[in-house]
C-alpha cells in the first residue's frame, strides 16, 4: 500500500485554504441576502416625505430622512 504524498505542511495549508473559502462564501451569502430583502421591508409606520414634513420640524426631518447627524 502506498502512502499519499501529502506532508503536514501541505495538509495544514489545504485545510486552511478550504476553511477560508467556506468562511468567505458564508459571509458573501449573508451580505447578499441582506441587500436582496432590503426592498421588501415593511415598517409599522409608512409615510411619504411630505407627510413626514408636516409632522416633523425641519431639523427632525433632516435627521430622520436625510441622515443629517453631523454638525
Amino acid at each position: 500500500m502506498r502512502k499519499p504524498n501529502l506532508s503536514r505542511r501541505a495538509f495544514v495549508f489545504n485545510t486552511a485554504r478550504t476553511g477560508a473559502g467556506v468562511v468567505a462564501g458564508v459571509c458573501a451569502a449573508s451580505v447578499l441576502g441582506r441587500f436582496a430583502f432590503a426592498e421588501e421591508r415593511k415598517f409599522a409606520i409608512m409615510k411619504t416625505p411630505d407627510e413626514w414634513r408636516k409632522i416633523l420640524t425641519p431639523e427632525q426631518f433632516a435627521v430622520l430622512r436625510n441622515h443629517a447627524t453631523e454638525k
